[in-house]
């Protein structure tokens, strides 16, 4: 039997969820900003008349309002988008128990045990889309194919409030035709890279010699390769699966522009903190780490290094990461905004931490008992409760008191 999946994508969901909880603003261009106070100050979603007028995600405030002088902002209220999340998905659940959260406004459905009951795809499809707009006051559009990746493609490529079917008959017309970054995991480095080999398009991709995908990029060239060829048989998770995050990150961005090198080490320390006892939490290790740097003109730098050994300490992931910001940033610019990821993560060996062959392991050992003393500090007395001297009187430590940007992937 062919997969049945479907990709729900609620539509401008922070600004549509301002909008539903504030009517007077629904025919006027609305975007929801960070606090401009705090230098959080930069769109973080924006409903359609907003994009229209070409206001784009991740800009800031003030570059937002010259292209639209008559933009509303509204500060982010995630308590009810998580309240808006949940009830979504109690709808999705009416059609399978196999759903997939994919963030706040996403969900993978596996469809394929439901038609008797419920139709064809596209019949299910246009079923939630009108229980969202009846239920809940918002749009969704909702992909519908033979596999993951191409539902999401079919969801991204009709908005709003639409279905979109790519089926196995017509996916090369509609699929290949599209640039290597429509494809979900083809992010602006992988794209970069992927041009410098000659590969533009999804079917150029999907094409491409084997041998010159595994030579630049590895096993991910082959894997990425398959995916654009409809080769995709990952599962729907169902309800009760455990994610284990192949990368965990945090970022934000500081009140104030980052100039010195000081200041990015007591941010990264910072970050890394929150980032290994993620790791811990999840009992995994990394392999290597990974930086997110956007100057003040909103350009992005992601390099990444691999670690001397699996690591899941705070301080090691923050040494790390300096060492790398060092090496690959001089400060041209200064930094808006910084993250550090875990990446390559692993399941943590047998008691807790690998073993160095060239190393002090005994010094290892007692810092692992010291940041899981200060997780369970933390969670027991709250973050702010135990510190980093190095972060105690500088205004790096008042960041400890807003929440950090949670990305995992």
């Amino acid at each position: 039997m062919e997969r049945i999946i479907l990709h729900c994508d609620l539509n401008n969901f922070y600004a549509s969820v301002a909008c539903h909880d504030h009517p007077e603003l629904r025919n006027r261009a609305v975007a929801v900003c960070g606090s401009v106070e705090d230098r959080h100050g930069i769109v973080l979603a924006k409903n359609m008349a907003a994009k229209k007028a070409g206001v784009k995600t991740g800009e800031a405030i003030w570059q937002a309002k010259n292209k639209c002088p008559y933009l509303v902002t509204v500060p982010p209220d995630f308590h009810r988008y998580h309240e808006f999340s949940e009830r979504a998905l109690n709808i999705y659940r009416e059609f399978s128990d196999l759903v997939e959260p994919f963030g706040p406004d996403e969900a993978w459905l596996d469809v394929s045990g439901s038609t008797i009951l419920f139709g064809t795809g596209a019949q299910m499809a246009d079923s939630i889309r009108k229980k969202i707009r009846e239920q809940l006051g918002l749009t969704v559009s909702v992909g519908v194919s033979f596999n993951k990746t191409f539902a999401k493609l079919g969801s991204d490529l009709k908005k709003p409030d639409a279905t979109n079917l790519v089926t196995k008959e017509i996916f090369r017309e509609v699929v290949w035709p599209l640039p290597v970054e429509a494809m979900i995991g083809i992010g602006p480095a992988v794209k970069q890279r992927l041009n410098s080999c000659g590969i533009y398009t999804l079917g150029e991709l999907a094409n491409a010699p084997e041998p010159l995908l595994l030579r630049n990029f590895g096993k991910n060239g082959k894997m990425l390769r398959a995916l654009a060829r409809g080769e995709d048989t990952a599962r729907v998770a169902p309800q009760s699966y455990v994610h284990m995050p192949k990368s965990i990150g945090r970022s934000t961005t500081f009140k104030r522009n980052l100039e010195t090198e000081d200041d990015v080490w007591q941010l990264l320390l910072k970050l890394s903190e929150e980032v290994a006892s993620e790791l811990r939490r999840h009992r995994l290790t990394a392999t290597g780490v990974q930086l997110h740097l956007r100057t003040d003109q909103l350009v992005i730098t992601e390099p990444q290094t691999r670690l001397e050994a699996p690591c899941q300490l705070g301080i090691e992931l923050a040494k790390a990461g300096f060492r790398l910001f060092k090496e690959e940033y001089d400060f041209s610019r200064p930094l808006r905004s910084i993250g550090i990821r875990a990446i390559g993560t692993q399941p943590e060996a047998e008691g807790g931490g690998q073993l160095l062959l060239f190393g002090d392991n005994e010094e290892e050992q007692h810092l692992q008992v010291i940041e899981r003393q200060m997780d369970s500090l933390r969670t027991r007395f709250g973050k702010s409760c135990i510190q980093r001297g190095r972060l105690v009187y500088t205004d790096i430590a008042a960041s400890a008191h807003r929440p950090f940007s949670t990305l995992y992937k």
